[in-house]
């Protein structure tokens, strides 16, 4: 056997070796270390720098990258039909992946079968529906065709869909669009809901809307200007929604099942309606308020509060109606005092350009004097501690009264009782209207019956 010399080894030794002798002439000093160390190195680099270049034998692949995917997509949707003998194979012409897939029947047959050759346009897909039972999947099969036109594979499929490595899209919701409007059963119906449920489809009813019919339930694309509402026949709003939002609100079909689907139900549809109303729109507003008579007072207060505050002017009237309807609501609360109180707040009376009066202004004391002392041995004249025109200002408040009364949306005796005044102020009443009218009307300067009250009231005063 002939022997050939390794010169890259040859070299690189030898170097080493000039390394090493350098090395020690550093260490003991020798007047030839530096030159030993050079010579070493820049050999060591020529060496190193000839050694990275290296040429390999390539051979050519005939197969394509595709090919011998597609091949081992074949191969792992049969693996009964791989050969284990890799040793043959190499020495066997390997088939063309037209070959496989001629010669396999299995994959070609699904994809046939579930008219998925090139996934077309009207297949559908949901895994979580492989979960209902074998007649509701097929009646859900049936249900989806009617509707939406779409084809859902056989039940049988599932395992096939589910292991094989072709990855098929996410369908969503908004890939099923109605037909045309359809009428099917009430038990279709909960069976497509529970179906969408299982999908996780929260909001499916924002583009559909259903409503009761005479053969089932009919299913219809929702129009841009309706809305899908939960209410009964006896519900307090019944009446106005069929007067007022015929078009607008569409009743849905009285199921537990479509309830908790719906936004617009029980209180939630009556905020809806009071948010939605136009004070203006006076019919309107008056009706919704006689409905909401039995509702509760938190949703009464809310519709008060959307009619807000109301500055009554005494010479022109001209805010009559619009309070006329804010008392209806007041006195429909069954919560009197609290309905006192907020008329109260919502209500002033311009009785001329540069003045406005509340009821807190008003002064209604059973008598012309007040009395202090265990036995009423010290008095106080009205006149002593209000001036003429603010024991006037009652009449204004009666005016107003005398009108609604003609509106008749109450009795004397029930509006009296709203206003406040169908009991008598007490001391302390007058005492903190006193101190009102000292600090609005007087700039904080008390008069003199009025300090004398203020004193009686805090020594007698219980």
């Amino acid at each position: 056997m002939k022997k050939k010399l390794d010169v890259f080894n040859f070299f690189f030794s030898s170097a080493a070796v000039v390394i090493l002798i350098g090395v020690i002439a550093k260490i003991l000093e020798w007047p030839s270390q530096d030159l030993l160390i050079t010579v070493g190195l820049s050999i060591e680099a020529v060496v190193f720098g000839l050694s990275s270049i290296r040429f390999i034998e390539v051979s050519k692949n005939e197969q394509a990258a595709t090919e011998k995917t597609l091949t081992k997509m074949v191969d792992k949707l049969n693996p009964s039909q791989t050969n284990q003998n890799e040793p043959e194979l190499e020495k066997k012409s390997e088939p063309t992946v037209l070959q496989k897939i001629q010669a396999e029947n299995y994959s070609i047959s699904k994809f046939e079968k579930l008219k998925m050759v090139n996934v077309s346009a009207d297949f559908y897909f949901q895994s979580e529906w492989f979960m209902l039972s074998e007649d509701d999947y097929l009646s859900l099969q049936k249900l989806i065709v009617t509707l939406f036109g779409k084809n859902l594979p056989a039940k049988s499929e599932y395992l096939f869909l589910k292991n094989s490595p072709i990855q098929l899209p996410d369908y969503s919701f908004e890939e099923l669009v109605l037909i045309k409007p359809t009428t099917v059963s009430h038990e279709n119906i909960s069976l497509l809901l529970k179906a969408f449920k299982l999908a996780k489809f929260q909001n499916f009813l924002s583009n559909l809307i259903m409503t009761e019919s005479q053969d089932g339930i009919t299913i219809r694309n929702r129009k841009k200007s309706e809305l899908q509402v939960y209410y009964s026949k006896t519900s307090v709003v019944a009446k106005y929604i069929e007067t007022h939002y015929a078009k607008k609100l569409v009743q849905a079909p009285l199921m537990p099942a479509i309830e908790t689907l719906i936004p617009l139900r029980d209180n939630d549809l009556i905020r809806y309606l009071i948010d939605d109303i136009k004070i203006k729109d006076l019919g309107k507003l008056t009706d919704l308020i006689e409905q909401l008579k039995l509702a509760s007072g938190e949703l009464q207060l809310l519709l008060i509060s959307k009619i807000g505050s109301i500055e009554f002017n005494t010479s022109t009237k001209k805010e009559l109606n619009i309070l006329a309807v804010l008392v209806k609501a007041l006195l429909n609360l069954k919560d009197k005092t609290l309905a006192s109180k907020t008329l109260n707040k919502a209500l002033t009376l311009k009785i001329d350009p540069e003045t406005s009066i509340e009821l807190d202004d008003v002064i209604y004391f059973d008598g012309d004097l007040v009395y202090f002392g265990d036995q009423n041995e010290y008095s106080l004249h009205l006149d002593e501690l209000f001036s003429a025109e603010d024991r006037g200002l009652i009449s204004y408040f009666e005016n107003v009264m005398e009108l609604l009364t003609a509106t008749e949306i109450g009795d004397g005796d029930a509006l009296r009782k709203l206003f406040g005044l169908n009991t008598f102020n007490s001391k302390d009443d007058l005492y903190t209207k006193i101190s009102r009218i000292i600090k609005i009307k007087q700039n904080g300067k008390p008069k003199g019956g009025q300090i004398a009250f203020n004193l009686l009231h805090k020594q007698y005063s219980s």
